[in-house]
């Protein structure tokens, strides 16, 4: 899994660039309203799921996903270090920051499916599939997901 963990990263990295470098066009104003731990979670869990299952795609879905999620944070980012103190910024987000953990490796997960797909279908090749870490970082990314969950509405938006 470790190749496909660096790869995440790479891309999602990539995407954070972009959305940073990405000139503000209209800053809509965001919905501050109250959420709950399940309302973020649910839409970050979806991230996740849409990330493994696009590695039926060959990994195109899961990397397109990963690098959407990159340019999001990172246009916002850009938006509010042009208001706000990089301290202040950083107290709010860093709590939270773990989510990205989650989003890269389901990222991961995908691409080693889109691996698996490739090489067995395919290429016609002999693959083993390797459940038990597949489901271990699965189960990683459930966790890592619903504790970001948390600390955003306990922690961030406090």
């Amino acid at each position: 899994m470790k190749p496909f963990i660096l790869i995440a990263a790479v891309i999602y990295t990539i995407g954070l660039l972009v959305g940073f470098h990405i000139e503000p066009v209209l800053a809509e104003s965001a919905d501050t309203g109250s959420f709950s731990v399940w309302d973020i979670a649910k839409n970050n869990l979806a991230s996740v799921i849409i990330n493994i299952i696009g590695g039926l795609s060959l990994g195109v879905v899961s990397v397109m996903n990963t690098v959407y999620n990159g340019v999001i944070l990172g246009y916002a980012l850009s938006i509010i270090l042009d208001h706000y103190p990089v301290r202040l910024v950083a107290r709010h987000l860093l709590p939270h920051s773990i989510e990205i953990v989650g989003i890269t490796l389901s990222c991961a997960l995908g691409l080693y499916i889109a691996y698996f797909v490739f090489k067995t279908l395919l290429m016609n090749r002999q693959m083993q599939f390797q459940t038990r870490p597949f489901v271990i970082c699965f189960a990683l990314t459930v966790i890592i997901i619903t504790v970001a969950a948390a600390l955003e509405v306990h922690v961030s938006m406090s």
